[in-house]
């Protein structure tokens, strides 16, 4: 009984793919234990779990609680997380364990909670990682293969491991004084992700193995074309500048903060703009470039990571400073909404996909935090927030033509004010604005004051979030969550982090509330379910930004209660100034064809 550290070793990050090779645990008396997993062991560990008087410590639930659910090991016991509560305190501060030491198991707290015990100061440098990293050029040439944890000597694995179990319970004792009153909601909220994303992962996504095979083969050929015209063996900023750029002779004008030379999608439009002779030359570089990343970036990992047509991201908690999710193994948080690397992302026979998507959230919040009258009237009559911001800036299709150039020429009004919102609120400069725009720099300033004009409270609100942020050192949410600034220098994100951290937490309160839904009973929200995630018939797929995916049957009775439902609980209502609407699409082939609800309906058999 009490509080029981948990740390597991395996020969993988990825529990589709590895094995456990030892697990250990401390207990209050701090005399850690390390033993190789092995049915007993098992055993063992099933009863630790199992024991709703037993409160369990981990370093990266996430991790440990899948592989446990691999295992089929069902944890009724308490769970708490010392990655989670360190992100909740401090979340522009490293989370991993050895920084946490640092930082929590100082000597002033260590007397605080009573506790006298020695440390050992070599503990993560003498361990596996580093004796991975020695020998991993002979383990390759002897064995074929790069060296894991169930290659590193037995005694240096689990004296380690011992350590891991001690430090994490250690580090718990320091830090749970910390994660009351304020910060509570925001911890539980996260450890109530646990169970959720555990089942994301484990049911994975069926990929078209076919269609990211087709698009290689297609990357590929444009890849030759382009090397063997420019007479190069790859493309990247260095032959940019002292290879192609000298050829076409295009003098270099643009650079980026850091001084380097910059050649992104809106640089290039800009030299096209300025050497319109060299338009088509420079149209190849544009597209060359977008092939490339959405090969290296959607195609090419997907059949890295697919696993028999299947794919098995990790979606993780405490990566982003914000709170929003981010994922690994692939990455999913950069599929854009309407890209066609979606359509790569199929849905299982007899299911039906359904995805919601908060409407404009990022300044629905800003509304409320600022209580700018013009924003609050729009949202409550339901009005297009970027087709008012053109109409307030003066934008429609004569002067979006006339003023704007290049990849957003001729663009329809609306869509250039909602550039406008979101790159004054995400912090772009006016630079930046006129860069991506291919504005003239009065133009660009000119938008910027009008804007300021138009929105007076709001801005004001943002100059007293920063000043309030020097003072205290942070800003705090509606939810009692703190954000601080990296350094001295980025008290102007601070606002970005309000933002996006709020919606972060108001996406988890959906989610929660969703999953409540579609489980039959509350025993089936528990870490580890009775029912495998890969069994359940209705079950959370992913979540990308403001979006909700969720994969149900087939069935028109289900859908149809389940549709409403869903919709009110992502809904939160009572808490903000403003309402929070989401919309839904569908779709029974692939992400790449859904269909939104209400223009086109689900049709039934």
């Amino acid at each position: 009984m009490g509080h029981i550290a948990l740390d597991i070793e395996t020969t993988s990050l990825d529990p589709c793919k590895g094995r456990i090779i030892s697990v250990s645990w401390c207990r209050e008396d701090l005399k850690p234990v390390s033993r190789n997993w092995s049915p007993k062991i098992k055993a063992f560990v099933s009863g630790i779990c199992a024991n709703p008087n037993n409160t369990i410590v981990t370093q990266n639930g996430v991790f440990d609680y899948s592989w446990l659910c691999k295992e089929g090991i069902v944890v009724k016991a308490k769970y708490v997380d010392t990655m989670v509560g360190s992100h909740i305190i401090e979340s522009n501060r490293p989370a991993k364990l050895d920084a946490l030491v640092d930082r929590y198991l100082v000597q002033e707290n260590l007397d605080e909670v009573g506790i006298n015990v020695t440390l050992d100061s070599k503990w993560k440098k003498d361990g596996p990682s580093a004796w991975v990293k020695e020998n991993k050029k002979w383990f390759k040439k002897e064995h074929g293969r790069f060296p894991h944890y169930g290659d590193v000597p037995r005694e240096m694995l689990h004296a380690y491991a011992r350590n891991d179990a001690l430090y994490t319970l250690l580090v718990w004792f320091s830090m749970r004084g910390l994660l009351e009153d304020k910060n509570k909601f925001s911890y539980d909220l996260n450890m109530s992700m646990i169970p959720i994303l555990i089942g994301m992962k484990l049911r994975g996504l069926p990929i078209d193995l076919r269609l990211c095979r087709k698009q290689r083969t297609i990357y590929r050929k444009q890849q030759h074309a382009f090397l063997k015209k420019y007479k190069i063996d790859k493309v990247g900023p260095k032959n940019l500048k002292e290879i192609i750029f000298p050829k076409l002779k295009i003098k270099l004008k643009f650079k980026t903060e850091k001084g380097n030379w910059r050649f992104n999608e809106a640089s290039i439009r800009k030299y096209q703009i300025l050497y319109p002779k060299k338009f088509d030359h420079l149209e190849e570089i544009i597209q060359f470039n977008k092939a490339r990343t959405s090969m290296n970036t959607y195609y090419g990992n997907y059949l890295l990571y697919s696993n028999h047509s299947w794919i098995y991201p990790t979606f993780n908690l405490t990566a982003a400073k914000t709170g929003r999710f981010s994922s690994s193994g692939p990455n999913l948080q950069n599929v854009k909404k309407k890209g066609k690397e979606r359509c790569a992302f199929l849905v299982r026979s007899d299911m039906i996909n359904l995805h919601w998507d908060y409407d404009q959230i990022e300044l629905r919040l800003l509304a409320h935090y600022s209580q700018e009258p013009r924003l609050l009237e729009i949202f409550h009559k339901g009005l297009d927030p970027h087709v008012i911001t053109a109409d307030l800036m003066e934008i429609n299709a004569e002067t979006a033509s006339r003023y704007i150039t290049g990849k957003y020429r001729g663009q329809d009004p609306r869509f250039i004010g909602k550039q406008l919102n979101y790159s004054y609120w995400y912090g772009m400069g006016i630079d930046a604005l006129c860069l991506d725009l291919s504005l003239k720099r009065k133009r660009g300033e000119e938008l910027y004051q009008r804007y300021r004009n138009a929105f007076p409270d709001a801005v004001q609100w943002s100059k007293d979030i920063i000043a309030r942020a020097k003072m205290d050192g942070y800003v705090e949410d509606i939810f009692g969550r703190r954000y601080r600034p990296d350094d001295r220098w980025s008290f102007y994100k601070l606002v970005n982090y309000l933002i996006q951290g709020t919606a972060a937490q108001v996406m988890k309160i959906g989610m929660l509330r969703t999953q409540k839904l579609l489980c039959k009973n509350k025993r089936n929200t528990s870490i580890i379910r009775r029912i495998p995630p890969h069994t359940m018939r209705a079950m959370q797929l992913l979540t990308v930004h403001d979006e909700c995916g969720i994969e149900l049957p087939d069935n028109r009775k289900r859908v149809e209660k389940l549709i409403p439902a869903i919709t009110t609980a992502l809904t939160i209502d009572k808490i903000f100034d403003i309402p929070l609407t989401v919309g839904c699409k569908w779709t029974r082939t692939n992400w790449g064809e859904l269909k939104e609800l209400k223009k086109i309906p689900i049709p039934w058999k």
